[in-house]
């Protein structure tokens, strides 16, 4: 790149940032006003859609409330209540003279539910506001709940109005009426709305005084702070777009995948069927032995309903010999009522364990092997009296299993162990399918037969997560399997994914130089681990098994935690542990150091709510996050109130949190607010410095439209497909890569003050 084109990246990247994206740069030459706002809407969506959804075509505001609150100049916070006025509008009466805060100055709209109102005001608002939402200067949507959310570390999050003035000890009282109403799909008449519309318009005025004035009349120094609010608010208007756009399925690909899943199901069902029939003994209880209508057809359909979905007890009784014997109730037709409906009584039965005393050394073997595991793991029996059958127990058991087959001579010993690790294999695979088929598959074809389209509309959430992780639900399209996503995304589309975005985050806290080095000269780290330290890597699978290690270390995974979630052996696990940190020592330096430093903060305080000792942690980003302390097992140290437990850093969390919000949550919402910005300078003509005239030179980016974002990707829907050739979509892919090459890394370091130590790229795809 020319130096003549990197001045020109510059003076774009400084345009975004000071000029759109941070409010302390923007308040320096103008004041920005500062908006509550709130919109009620109609209830006319179907189940299982939200019911006021703004993207359902029969849906449309009903009433507007907003109140000037006042503005921020040079960086703090100014409230003005002499001009407080609360304005509530309806349906069909314009605020075109009151309501234009965008088309004469920045503005910042602050509300509780902000994407929702969002939506409605920018993409159905105009009958309610008098115009179409075209604003001139920046806007920023901040959602209370989310400020509070960023302000105390990712602790406090999906307050709602109710709690979040309990929380700054503000009057408010919930209108159970308004409620009810709400609870119908109906809405409340005209006065009783505009009453509970103006309470809640004056609630956000209240608590916005609180927040604004700690966020930007806090110290200078917090200015990475102030910054990390602004991009959260730029993310918050593309997740809305994404929302309201919705992503367009294809319904018959999806069907297909659903058809083969069950498929896969039903065959995982019937091992399990098989090997639970052949372990467990159903007899009569005594109670209902001699009853006529228990026959042999009830005990068979008991059978049926037990061994498709066994429960926890029953999987503890087989694996762990613990209850050794379950008590079980089955309801069954008895006779009639003499109006003709059928009588039922409750019948028990006993489930036991088999004995096979036919095989006695296995039997033993097993036991044996069991009782060291139980000992080993430290498992205790849980108030129902059985131990955790969680997916962790049964993968590290099924990894202990594996690696005692090889020291086993007993054939029948070696039989049981086998047949035993493919029954855990089976079951933990197939809880696996119906998680997916009841998270993704089911739901998406729900929505999709309820409103006859073929476009879903997660809800992204923004407050969910301890790292500043956006998730999604209803239905959940963030952390979608692959076989899914390719499976169920409408083609063609852009797919736009960060690469090794982990790593690059690693590299930037760690300071390690010889993996900064390796990501600049764009070495394999997974091949030169294996290279060097004399790992198997020759085989598709073995570089997997290195890779899913690294990865699975760097968010703090033991080596015997890997083994059992992989089903790996733990020997070599903890090889290829070694070799990553023999090769990159400074990783595990830095995740010393920070343990230590955590461990030592004078800021630990003790969370009532958790139960938990918390060190905050206060990212270069501005982010803080809240750090579990665990109590250092049977140590302690002496202190003035006599012995104290000594704490140390959470062992996975310590290392996983800083990670996860730098790369997943700061990154990747830099990379969405940047995007949101330039689309919006092309869309609503903001460019207004004469060097940035060029920027009309992006206008078939208007042609894509972001649709969702799952894992450290977004993905684009094509408009206007037949219009757009080959060519323009290559430039759409080059526009993004460049965005993360140049763009982020500049912003990032107008953000912090540090510049990003290795660099960064996109791969984007057209998927057809």
């Amino acid at each position: 790149m020319s130096r003549q084109t990197v001045n020109k990246v510059r003076s774009l990247s400084e345009h975004i940032f000071n000029k759109h994206i941070s409010i302390d740069k923007v308040s320096e030459n103008r004041n920005i006003h500062v908006y509550a706002l709130d919109v009620e809407s109609t209830m006319n969506a179907p189940e299982p859609l939200f019911a006021a959804a703004p993207y359902y075509k029969d849906n449309k505001a009903v009433m507007l409330g907003f109140k000037y609150l006042g503005c921020i100049s040079q960086g703090e916070y100014f409230s003005d209540d002499n001009n407080s006025h609360c304005f509530i509008n309806e349906a069909g009466k314009t605020l075109t003279r009151e309501f234009q805060p965008w088309s004469s100055s920045p503005v910042v709209i602050v509300g509780i539910n902000i994407k929702f109102d969002m939506q409605y005001i920018k993409y159905k608002g105009k009958e309610i506001t008098g115009h179409s939402y075209n604003p001139k200067y920046p806007v920023w949507w901040l959602s209370l709940d989310e400020l509070v959310y960023l302000y105390t570390g990712q602790k406090h999050s999906m307050m709602g109005m109710e709690k979040l003035c309990n929380f700054y000890g503000i009057p408010f009282k919930k209108d159970e009426e308004i409620v009810e109403y709400f609870k119908q799909k109906r809405l409340p008449p005209p006065a009783k709305l505009r009453k509970y519309l103006r309470d809640d318009v004056e609630a956000t005025k209240e608590i916005a005084d609180h927040i604004l004035y700690d966020v930007f009349n806090a110290d200078p120094r917090k200015k990475a702070f102030r910054d990390l609010v602004c991009v959260r608010a730029k993310t918050n208007e593309l997740l809305a777009e994404m929302e309201y756009n919705g992503i367009k399925i294809d319904y018959r690909k999806l069907w297909d995948f659903d058809t083969s899943t069950e498929l896969n199901e039903i065959s995982r069902e019937k091992s399990i069927d098989t090997y639970l029939k052949t372990r467990l003994l159903i007899e009569r209880s005594n109670k209902v032995a001699k009853s006529s209508a228990v026959t042999n057809n009830t005990i068979i359909c008991l059978m049926r309903d037990l061994f498709r979905n066994p429960s926890p007890r029953i999987i503890s009784m087989l694996l762990f010999d613990t209850p050794t014997e379950i008590t079980a109730e089955l309801t069954i037709p008895f006779g009639t009522y003499k109006n003709g409906k059928p009588r039922r009584r409750k019948a028990e039965f006993k489930i036991s364990r088999k004995v096979d005393t036919s095989n006695t050394i296995a039997v033993s073997t097993m036991r044996i092997l069991i009782k060291d595991f139980i000992r080993t793991n430290k498992l205790q029996l849980n108030k129902n009296n059985i131990y955790s059958v969680s997916e962790d127990t049964l993968a590290l058991l099924r990894a202990s299993l594996i690696t005692s087959i090889k020291l086993l001579s007993s054939k029948e010993a070696i039989k049981e162990f086998e047949e035993t690790s493919k029954f855990i294999e089976n079951y933990l695979a197939w809880k696996k399918i119906k998680k997916i088929r009841s998270t993704y598959v089911s739901p998406f074809l729900d929505i999709t037969t309820a409103t006859g389209d073929d476009t879903i509309h997660p809800t992204y959430n923004t407050t969910v997560t301890s790292t500043g992780r956006l998730s999604s639900s209803n239905p959940n399209a963030q952390n979608m399997p692959e076989d899914v996503e390719h499976g169920t995304f409408q083609r063609p589309y852009i797919s736009a994914d960060f690469k090794q975005i982990e790593v690059c985050s690693t590299a930037h806290l760690s300071q390690d130089k010889q993996l900064i080095d390796d990501i600049i000269n764009g070495v394999d780290i997974h091949g030169a681990i294996a290279r060097d330290y004399g790992l198997p890597c020759s085989t598709h699978e073995e570089r997997r098994d290195i890779k899913m290690v690294v990865f699975a270390t760097l968010y703090g995974g033991s080596a015997k935690r890997i083994a059992a979630d992989n089903g790996m052996d733990i020997s070599l696990v903890q090889s290829i542990q070694d070799a990553f940190f023999s090769r990159y020592p400074g990783i595990k330096n830095y995740f010393e150091t920070l343990s230590v430093s955590l461990t030592k903060s004078s800021r630990i305080y003790f969370d009532a709510p958790s139960a938990q000792f918390i060190s905050p942690y206060t990212m270069e980003t501005g982010r803080i996050l809240n750090i579990p302390l665990i109590s250092k097992y049977g140590k302690y140290v002496k202190g003035v109130g006599g012995k104290q437990l000594q704490l140390v850093a959470h062992p996975t969390k310590a290392k996983n949190y800083p990670i996860q919000a730098h790369a997943t949550a700061d990154l990747m919402c830099l990379f969405m607010a940047i995007y949101q910005v330039l689309s919006d300078m092309i869309k609503y003509n903001m460019h207004v410095d004469a060097n940035l005239s060029k920027i009309s030179a992006l206008a078939f980016m208007v042609n894509y439209v972001p649709m969702a974002t799952v894992h450290d990707s977004i993905k684009y829907q094509i408009l206007n497909e037949r219009s757009v050739d080959d060519e323009n979509r290559k430039k759409f892919l080059s526009v993004l890569e460049n965005i993360v090459s140049y763009i982020v890394p500049d912003c990032y370091f107008l953000w912090t003050g540090k510049p990003l130590s290795v660099p960064l790229k996109l791969e984007s795809e057209i998927v057809v």
